[in-house]
């Protein structure tokens, strides 16, 4: 997991009032030696708050500092630290004293290694900013995007950061289909959130998407049953009050299916589920508030190398003693040191893949190019093997190596 540091751009019409409005957010991420910065281009909030507000003048100034970040890309490259990061925002955009416009508060966050800085820039600006976007207008209507917004506009609102606890595009596969779908997480049972708008033109709509969706629900309640899963499902109802009954009866179609599932519906609903997802993955991973595990460097946990059969391999041994994860065989010792190199950088959620077979539960570790770099021992129950992942996620990354060959 690679460090990054955020601000978000403030406006404060009046010191004396106290009134704060988000405009715009600076990322920084120092391994990559790169700042994003991303701001909205309409203040239709800040027009009806004050009378006296220029949106002109500030998208002038907003403009002057995406040119600036840009201009910084090129010379600060390789040494963006956080205190270079914290001189820049002072000495470039916005002086500590400022009144109109102020920097919040440094924040501290976890990116994985391969993303790419602008789309993580892009993520950031959509959990913070969209609602600044135009609501839908008579004859729009809320995509399977605008759930998954809220969601996790939602989602971090109860807890910031927690969203990278969630595992992201994972498929399911069954012997007729595969769907994929948007986050999962786990809480005893592997939860698939999935998106469905039923917010569409007609009530014939409507019913053909209940029906596509309770099939592929129906095809995969056999491996959903096997493997202890549970479907997610954030609903959307329709914006023309004439068919909410057609939208009463999509719900009832998809209750019929015996596939696991929740039915979460747009509004308190859906804030609930989130506010609830939160605090689990939060107090299940024992992270922090900015989603760095709390193990730390207290963890006793090793990586222990060991040579049989004229290869090496490691094993995780965790902090009670027990054997977590193991490898296949490396032919070097050198081989195997990069391998555990590559667990400790590959521990995020989505990088487990569980199994059932033959009546037991396992995973496998899997790196961003989807090679197996480690893998565990057999379980007789889904929930400890869920415990075995959590231990890898909280103990690997500071997990000691020893060298027993």
């Amino acid at each position: 997991m690679n460090t990054i540091y955020f601000n978000l751009l403030k406006y404060v019409h009046s010191p004396f009032l106290g009134e704060e409005v988000n405009v715009g957010i600076l990322l920084c991420f120092p391994k990559q030696g790169r700042l994003e910065f991303r701001y909205p281009v309409r203040f239709k909030r800040l027009r009806h708050l004050y009378q006296s507000f220029s949106e002109r003048q500030l998208l002038s100034y907003l403009t002057s500092f995406g040119k600036r970040v840009a201009r910084a890309n090129t010379e600060l490259a390789g040494t963006l630290t956080p205190e270079h990061y914290t001189s820049f925002i002072t000495r470039e955009l916005v002086p500590t004293d400022a009144t109109v416009l102020r920097f919040g508060n440094l924040t501290k966050a976890v990116a994985h290694p391969d993303d790419d800085p602008q789309q993580v820039a892009d993520e950031y600006y959509e959990l913070y900013f969209a609602e600044t976007q135009p609501a839908p207008r008579a004859g729009q209507h809320k995509r399977d995007s605008f759930l998954i917004s809220n969601f996790r506009r939602n989602l971090e609102a109860h807890d910031a950061g927690v969203f990278q606890l969630l595992r992201r595009n994972v498929e399911v596969q069954a012997a007729a289909t595969a769907i994929r779908f948007d986050y999962a997480w786990q809480n005893g049972t592997e939860n698939f959130i999935k998106p469905v708008s039923f917010d569409l033109a007609d009530a014939d709509e409507i019913n053909r998407k209940a029906v596509y969706t309770h099939g592929w629900l129906h095809l995969l309640a056999p491996v959903a049953t096997a493997e202890n899963y549970r479907f997610d499902l954030l609903l959307a109802q329709p914006t023309d009050r004439k068919l909410f009954t057609a939208f009463d009866q999509a719900v009832n179609i998809l209750d019929t299916t015996p596939a696991p599932k929740q039915i979460i519906t747009e509004g308190r609903r859906l804030e609930e589920y989130a506010h609830d997802t939160a605090h689990y993955l939060r107090q299940h991973y024992q992270a922090d508030p900015v989603g760095v595990y709390a193990a730390g460097e207290q963890s006793q946990s090793s990586f222990q190398i060991l040579y049989s059969a004229g290869q090496y391999f490691y094993r995780l041994r965790a902090h009670n003693g027990e054997i977590i994860q193991s490898s296949e065989g490396y032919t070097t010792m050198s081989s195997c040191e990069n391998g555990i190199r590559s667990v400790q950088a590959n521990c995020q959620p989505h990088r487990f893949k569980s199994f059932f077979n033959a009546g037991q539960y396992g995973f496998n570790h899997v790196a961003a190019n989807g090679e197996i770099i480690g893998h565990s021992g057999k379980y007789t129950t889904a929930k400890s093997r869920d415990n075995g992942i959590q231990v890898v996620l909280q103990e690997a990354p500071y997990a000691r190596i020893e060298n027993l060959s």
